[in-house]
């Protein structure tokens, strides 16, 4: 995921880069857009355009802004703590 401006609104966007190579993988991303692109819920991303740019596809997308998931689900545990994060601890992170 990256973070982009729209130049022609100005608008702060994330793009979705399809990072796995082949027809079978690009074939997916096309599904995943076109099976979500005209879902619109309060609590789901927009998503905006898929496009090609350097012989890849990219998916644009509402930015939501915030912490990276990432991080803080690694916050939720100690450091060096290889244990599952508990499914109310992860509840909690998105209440």
């Amino acid at each position: 995921m990256y973070e982009a401006r729209d130049v022609a609104t100005g608008e702060q966007l994330a793009l979705k880069v399809l990072s796995a190579h082949g027809l079978e993988a690009a074939q997916r991303f096309k599904r995943e857009f076109r099976a979500l692109a005209d879902v619109q819920h309060a609590n789901l991303v927009r998503l905006r355009e898929l496009f090609e740019h350097n012989g890849g596809l990219v998916l644009a997308m509402d930015l939501v802004p915030g912490p990276e998931l990432s991080g803080a689900v690694r916050g939720l545990l100690p450091e060096n703590d290889a244990r599952p994060v508990s499914t109310a601890r992860l509840r909690a992170l998105f209440s």
